[in-house]
């Protein structure tokens, strides 16, 4: 390779990176391990000697320094005559390596360096999710091999722990009853470790259409209660920075490959998700790497509906991944807490027809809209009604949600435009709306909803 490791705070940088290509991938074309490129102007054996100080795991990261021209793929207006330093994380795809999010770029003229290296570097974010049926004893294991208790962890998504640790560390969870070792973990990025999967209830298929038609009818009064619109037709189309996907993507590929997925919960009378037909399957998210990212994507979504109303982050949902077969029905989402949203597309594979999302405008006619990976749709997510009925034609299709409201203002859904609000768009004559359905649907009553979900329900899925 092209490092010399060391424990011991000696060089252990040999050859300089001068291309993508030099650095190793998994078989997937992801970095296969952690990497902190340094230019020559940088002291390498500060940057090695905080590592170490930090953690006695010297095999876990790789230190190279990289050539002018590498530099400037990071930062192009680079000079060459200061100390500028990447942090490459284990499991970004190669195409997102040239985009790392700012923090992960030490410049030496603004940051503080041991801080660059333990928050860039060392520490990771580390969370427990148990579906064994005793609680769990979650230990920390130190280098010498004794125990500390970190948490007793109990059964349930909603108990999921989190804790900040530090590559290489260790974990054990343990029985409280039996005493049993269930699981070990050796801590290498951020991640979620699951144990064991939840048990989804007994549904009966003979409730689903009086069940859905309840729903329906609720999902329509709850869309009408809002009074309050931001923008022409209530959605929008857009792509999410590189350095932002090349984040969301690591950290959903670390995890979705080994003990960070699970089935999601939901209540035993919930049709909003075919999960009795088709579970849906979960990937939680650490608290500081989904508010970073939920902080970043606020900046679009304000910039969506115009800078007269100042917006606020109230929640961000998912991971989240829909197996074949899959069906959200058409819903409008909590009214206090999500005024305005974004759908973000992770990840699709083998889907034969394209799934699109079904928006309804502010006239209540159906829209469709085609996502690629990377996409996001903006929508006005407590007025607009929207799903995606027509089932997942094959595969598996991966998304997050993030949402967002006026600023301190949870009855922000009664008042009346601000001046300046653009007028919703109820009459379309002579434009051209290319997302239009070409089903012509337009929502009167929730009937309407029903008889549509009806339409597009696979023959035998259905009572």
């Amino acid at each position: 390779l092209f490092v010399i490791r060391s424990a011991y705070g000696a060089d252990m940088m040999k050859d300089q990176i001068t291309d993508l290509s030099q650095l190793p991938l998994d078989e997937n074309g992801h970095l296969a391990s952690h990497w902190l490129l340094l230019t020559d102007k940088c002291e390498g054996d500060k940057f090695i000697n905080l590592w170490n100080k930090h953690t006695h795991h010297s095999n876990l990261r790789n230190f190279s320094k990289m050539s002018l021209k590498m530099a400037r793929m990071f930062i192009e207006e680079y000079s060459g005559e200061e100390c500028i330093a990447v942090a490459l994380q284990r499991g970004v795809p190669l195409k997102y390596i040239p985009h790392p999010t700012p923090e992960a770029i030490f410049e030496d003229e603004f940051d503080d360096l041991e801080g660059f290296v333990l928050e860039e570097c060392v520490v990771v974010e580390f969370g427990f999710m148990s579906y064994h049926p005793n609680v769990l004893l979650i230990n920390w294991i130190s280098s010498k091999k004794h125990r500390s208790r970190v948490t007793e962890l109990e059964y349930g998504e909603q108990r999921t722990f989190w804790t900040n640790s530090r590559i290489g560390h260790e974990f054990e969870a343990v029985d409280a009853m039996t005493n049993e070792t269930v699981a070990h973990f050796t801590v290498l990025y951020n991640a979620i470790n699951v144990i064991g999967q939840p048990k989804l209830h007994d549904f009966d298929l003979k409730n689903e259409e009086k069940l859905v038609r309840e729903m329906f009818n609720e999902e329509v009064e709850r869309s009408k209660r809002v009074s309050r619109t931001f923008t022409e037709f209530g959605f929008s189309k857009g792509r999410l920075p590189d350095d932002i996907y090349g984040s969301i993507l690591t950290y959903y590929y670390n995890n979705d490959r080994v003990n960070g997925s699970t089935w999601e919960e939901h209540d035993a009378d919930d049709v909003s998700i075919n999960w009795y037909h088709t579970p849906t399957d979960l990937i939680a998210l650490p608290w500081a790497l989904k508010g970073y990212w939920q902080d970043r994507l606020y900046e679009m979504v304000q910039s969506w509906i115009g800078e007269g109303t100042v917006l606020e982050d109230t929640d961000l949902y998912g991971i989240r991944r829909y197996n074949s077969g899959a069906r959200l029905l058409t819903h409008v989402d909590r009214t206090p807490t999500h005024a305005v949203s974004l759908i973000v597309n992770i990840d699709q594979k083998h889907v034969n027809t394209p799934w699109k999302v079904e928006i309804y405008d502010h006239a209540y006619r159906l829209h469709e809209i085609e996502m690629n990976p990377g996409d996001v749709v903006y929508y006005e997510s407590a007025r607009c009604l929207h799903g995606r009925m027509t089932p997942l034609d094959g595969g598996y299709y991966v998304n997050l949600f993030t949402h967002y409201r006026p600023e301190g203002d949870p009855k922000w859904f009664k008042r009346k435009n601000p001046e300046g609000t653009p007028e919703p768009r109820i009459d379309i004559s002579g434009i051209e709306v290319k997302t239009l359905s070409p089903s012509n649907h337009v929502v009167h009553t929730d009937n309407d909803l029903f008889e549509y979900w009806k339409r597009v329900t696979p023959i035998g899925t259905s009572a």
